[in-house]
């Protein structure tokens, strides 16, 4: 498989897949969800991007994301994966849950030299139309469906198919994307 190219074209949503390492289901637990909410807003604030759509699921999560003009994308994926890391293992470290962390050791001889709480690479694509844009976003909201982890996708805490069907940012908001 070759290397996927990534495309910074202004103005373009990015449509992102991020994938926990070695699909360890880690954020079932909502705690490790809320770290991932209060990052995706630092994030957004340092970088001034526009956040139009989320979900986090148990072992992935897809956001809609048009960053500022000034900022590579792959700098705020970058930012926005170590800082997550770097949370979810201190939350680890301080719970003592030394399983879990040893799961995400990159070498099992010297376990706490080198953790990976995301996989490597992700994956991006262009949003370069508002019908692209509505696929990617149903696309989205419906995953915890199509995964039969709830029945509805209002029945799923962290998506923002409640921000835009209930009016609910109670979690996070969404840029308008005008």
């Amino acid at each position: 498989m070759g290397i996927q190219k990534i495309f910074d074209v202004e103005g373009h949503a990015h449509f992102t897949t991020i994938n926990v390492y070695k699909r360890i289901h880690i954020l079932e637990n909502y705690k490790f969800c809320d770290l991932i909410i209060e990052n995706l807003e630092y994030y957004r604030k340092k970088f001034q991007y526009k956040l139009l759509g989320y979900v986090i699921l148990p072992d992935h999560l897809h956001m809609i994301v048009i960053p500022n003009s000034r900022t590579k994308y792959s700098d705020v994926i970058r930012d926005f994966k170590k800082g997550t890391a770097f949370a979810v293992i201190k939350r680890l470290s301080n719970t003592k849950n030394q399983d879990l962390l040893d799961k995400f050791s990159l070498n099992p001889v010297k376990r706490d030299q080198c953790r990976s709480i995301w996989q490597r690479k992700y994956f991006d694509f262009n949003i370069f139309s508002g019908k692209k844009f509505l696929e990617k976003l149903e696309y989205m909201h419906n995953n915890p469906v199509n995964l039969r982890l709830v029945k509805n996708p209002e029945d799923w805490k962290y998506s923002s198919w409640r921000n835009y069907h209930l009016g609910d940012s109670s979690i996070i908001s969404i840029d308008e994307l005008l």
